[in-house]
């Protein structure tokens, strides 16, 4: 597959759709408040129903978890080596609390909805390679709020486990129960089908504008940790990436070393500004994490794909 022939006009599509966001809260289209609103309607609603509705798509059932497991088991040990590439810059950095904690969240808070899912659809859309995609943001769920959650709180005293009922999301129940739709065979009304495709198909352009507008408010200290947040674009979204290619394509055919590369490449979320901020940690410097990440992968995602060709 050329990959570069889909990837860059999407990735130029999705900066586009980020400079709406940007535009849209300039002129007051979108104020602070109404993000929130947006954000909800983001992950209650249209996320959770565009995984749904793929899952239909691909009439995947529980019995199909079988031969799904060694996708689960791949994108479960992208975080490990994500981990330890984080610790690895922030020895290397010289980082202490509460950047350090930052800065190590964040490896595992990736932004897999915004950005991986549109990649990944766009590259696989009518092929079975899109079960995937709401496998994959269940699991980043459960990363995040379980490893992601621990990493940010470590040294505070604090269960690190105490978001596990974060997992337990609006996403993860209609994954669970697509799987289960698909395997009673339930039919679904074309009417409500029509109406479920038309709200998925929103997800990747109100989601763009919305991490556009978000980057708006959030907020920059100084150099050095600039410099930190691009140590952790060079380690988490290229090397990382990078080296669970060459690993998984030994096992695993194209699409699928594709797919895991991809994910491991997600820049990180704005929900680790949200987790900063409440738990006292540099709340700034995950803004900043979260801004430079999210315009870096304009460029690391096609470095990667550019790798990938010589590999």
């Amino acid at each position: 597959m050329e990959y570069f022939s889909i990837i860059v006009p999407k990735l130029a599509n999705l900066l586009l759709l980020l400079l709406t966001g940007v535009i849209a809260f300039r002129v007051k289209a979108i104020t602070p408040d109404s993000l929130k609103v947006l954000s909800g309607l983001l992950m209650k609603i249209i996320l959770p129903v565009l995984s749904f509705n793929l899952l239909l798509e691909q009439r995947v059932t529980l019995f199909d978890l079988v031969s799904l497991k060694t996708m689960v088991l791949g994108q479960l040990a992208i975080y490990p080596l994500a981990i330890l590439a984080g610790f690895l810059t922030v020895r290397l950095m010289k980082m202490e609390y509460p950047q350090k904690n930052v800065h190590l969240g964040c490896t595992v808070c990736g932004n897999y909805a915004y950005v991986v899912l549109p990649l990944l659809y766009s590259l696989y859309q009518g092929t079975r390679a899109t079960i995937y995609i709401p496998l994959g943001c269940s699991l980043e769920a459960l990363a995040i709020w379980t490893v992601g959650l621990a990493l940010y709180t470590q040294g505070q005293g604090r269960n690190g486990l105490a978001g596990l009922k974060n997992m337990l999301n609006p996403t993860t129940f209609a994954v669970l129960l697509g799987f289960l739709v698909n395997t009673i065979r339930l039919p679904i009304p074309q009417l409500v089908a029509d109406t479920i495709d038309q709200i998925g198909s929103v997800s990747t352009p109100l989601g763009m504008i919305y991490l556009g507008a978000s980057l708006c408010i959030m907020e920059w200290r100084n150099v050095s940790n600039l410099e930190h947040a691009l140590a952790y674009v060079a380690a988490k979204m290229f090397l990382v990436p990078l080296l669970v290619y060459v690993i998984v394509s030994h096992f695993l055919p194209e699409t699928e070393s594709i797919v895991l590369m991809l994910t491991a490449a997600s820049p990180s979320a704005t929900i680790a500004v949200m987790i900063s901020r409440e738990f006292g940690l540099d709340a700034d410097y995950a803004g900043e994490i979260v801004s430079i990440s999210t315009i870096s992968c304009v460029v690391t995602i096609p470095l990667l794909f550019l790798c990938v060709g010589f590999l």
